[in-house]
């Protein structure tokens, strides 16, 4: 009696510890695949998951807060760390254009806008109105660029390009710029924005080059000088990002008049293996 009350007694307690026995007449033995093993209650596993889901759902939503707010601060600095002067937009209240569609907000009829896409999709001639604030100055003309840059495939126009000129036709301006990469010219990358004599945007033109090249040279000015061969004299000299046959290569541009039929001649030196990668006509001013 006393066996069957110790057995019972025991049964007990294993099972309130979790533990599963086969038997419990005996009082000492149990399953050998369970033995020593404990089984978790579905209350356990329930609050065990939710625990790990709400971890590892904080640490994702700290993790994701931290990469957003590190790229949007990143844009803002680059957008915001040019200085502008006599000019009277806000760039943090700039609208920048994702699509092309977009600029039906400008523009009231279908007729009034028409734009063409290069081999790439993306756009390189615009003409309808672009923005939804006037033009006045090479700097508001920057900014006007700045907003349709994703239109071009460009990432950061108000750093990319740099003021030129403005043109007159006698009906519109065209406030012109010149693309640059780590302060190397882009002769190939310009960009106009185009008003009417109130300011009103009528459109862009953008030949934008994306750069994918290292503007690091390891041939000297002079080295690449000495590449010319038969020529007069030489008027100018710099390191540019030169396309040539679709490819682009860092050269130095060396402008000179050749001792042959004295015409000024552009020639480019690949800035790496003073190769010359190409000769145009050239002028000098």
């Amino acid at each position: 009696m006393k066996k069957s009350v110790i057995a019972i007694t025991l049964c007990a307690s294993l099972l309130a510890g979790s533990v599963v026995l086969t038997s419990c007449e005996s009082g000492d033995k149990t399953s050998e695949s369970t033995k020593g093993s404990s089984i978790e209650t579905p209350e356990e596993t329930e609050e065990e998951t939710e625990e790990e889901t709400e971890d590892t759902s904080e640490e994702t939503t700290e993790e994701t807060t931290e990469e957003t707010t590190e790229e949007t601060t990143a844009e803002t600095t680059a957008e915001t760390s040019r200085e502008f002067v006599d000019c009277d937009i806000d760039i943090n209240d700039v609208k920048v254009i994702k699509s092309v569609s977009q600029l039906y907000d400008y523009n009231d009829d279908y007729e009034d806008l028409f734009y063409n896409e290069d081999d790439t999709g993306y756009i390189n001639m615009c003409f309808g109105c672009i923005t939804d604030f006037t033009v006045d100055s090479p700097d508001e003309a920057l900014i006007a660029l700045y907003s349709v840059q994703k239109l071009f495939k460009c990432k950061d126009a108000l750093n990319d390009f740099v003021y030129t000129e403005t043109q007159f036709d006698g009906d519109e301006y065209y406030y012109c710029f010149q693309q640059y990469k780590d302060g190397i010219s882009v002769p190939l990358g310009i960009a106009k924005i185009i008003t009417d004599s109130e300011g009103n945007t009528t459109g862009f033109i953008s030949s934008y080059v994306p750069i994918h090249i290292s503007t690091e040279a390891s041939l000297t000015e002079e080295d690449a000088i000495e590449e010319i061969e038969k020529h007069k004299e030489i008027y100018s000299s710099e390191l540019v990002s030169w396309t040539f046959e679709h490819e682009q290569v860092l050269t130095w541009k060396i402008v000179y008049v050749a001792s042959a039929d004295g015409m000024p001649y552009d020639a480019y030196v690949d800035a790496n293996t003073g190769e010359i990668v190409d000769v145009i006509p050239g002028y000098i001013s």
